[in-house]
């Protein structure tokens, strides 16, 4: 019905100037120009932004400063509080881009769970696209009555991962960059289990050339025995690599590392595991 009555409206629209046209193309530009230059990215799940990444910490924002000689840059003194990966330091480098979709940058005073790789001078620098997260964010308890909880427990969360794998010095790679994952049909026998300590498992996936998987190796297990067997079952028959790059092989057989995630119950909602780390 909408349709029929926009085209009458048109019809009966008067001769349109030609400053007319150009304001409205003006207009047109502006408006679909945020949309094909908005800040398309997807930051790595967290095993995979370790790897990937030089340095990796928890940090305390001690200054914020503009750098001189590039408007895209800004420049920051910290504290860290918890060094994951890389060497100690007190300044980092923010790819800020103000003034566009992909605009970032970490107020003084806040606390963030920093991801920063090295520039070829030299200087860690990481942005929008690097993952960091604010450990400290505040919500709107009236709008968002649950975000606070949810953003301490994914914080907590990857922390806990961050630790062990900083305490384990784990040789972790992913030199294909390749993705790989489990179905969500495989893990649902396990919606309403119970975990008690740590909110995390840790499994070896051996990928031949041809991207199949040969097999699947537990580094680190939850701590319910009674469903360990059962869940590597579910692994070894549902593992496999996601191929978004269309790729067919590999030059050579590879390792890589699958972590399994536990979400307790919410309310009237079960407690299940994930291969996301929400």
């Amino acid at each position: 019905m909408l349709q029929p009555r926009l085209v009458l409206q048109i019809s009966n629209l008067k001769p349109i100037d030609m400053k007319t046209i150009q304001i409205v193309t003006v207009i047109t530009f502006l408006f679909f120009s945020n949309f094909l230059f908005s800040c398309d990215c997807e930051p790595p799940r967290l095993i995979n932004r370790f790897i990937f990444s030089d340095f990796v910490a928890s940090a305390k924002i001690l200054k914020v400063t503009k750098d001189n000689k590039s408007n895209d840059y800004h420049n920051i003194e910290v504290e860290i509080l918890d060094l994951y990966k890389g060497k100690n330091t007190t300044s980092l480098r923010i790819f800020s881009a103000l003034g566009s979709s992909c605009s970032f940058l970490t107020p003084e005073n806040s606390t963030w769970l920093i991801f920063a790789d090295y520039n070829k001078k030299g200087q860690l620098v990481f942005n929008y696209c690097s993952g960091a997260q604010q450990i400290d964010q505040r919500f709107n308890k009236e709008m968002f009555p649950n975000a606070h909880e949810n953003h301490k427990r994914s914080i907590e969360l990857q922390t806990q991962v961050l630790h062990y794998l900083k305490n384990q010095k784990l040789n972790l790679k992913n030199e294909y960059n390749l993705k790989v994952g489990v179905s969500s049909e495989c893990l649902k026998q396990f919606r309403g289990v119970q975990i008690k300590n740590d909110r995390f498992a840790l499994y070896e996936v051996t990928i031949n050339k041809d991207l199949s998987i040969e097999k699947v190796h537990s580094i680190k297990n939850f701590d319910n025995l009674e469903i360990q067997e059962q869940l590597m079952k579910c692994l070894e028959d549902n593992v496999k690599v996601y191929n978004y790059r269309s790729i067919l092989k590999i030059p050579k057989k590879t390792k890589i590392i699958l972590p399994l995630y536990f979400y307790p119950p919410e309310k009237s909602h079960p407690g299940f595991i994930s291969n996301f780390d929400l």
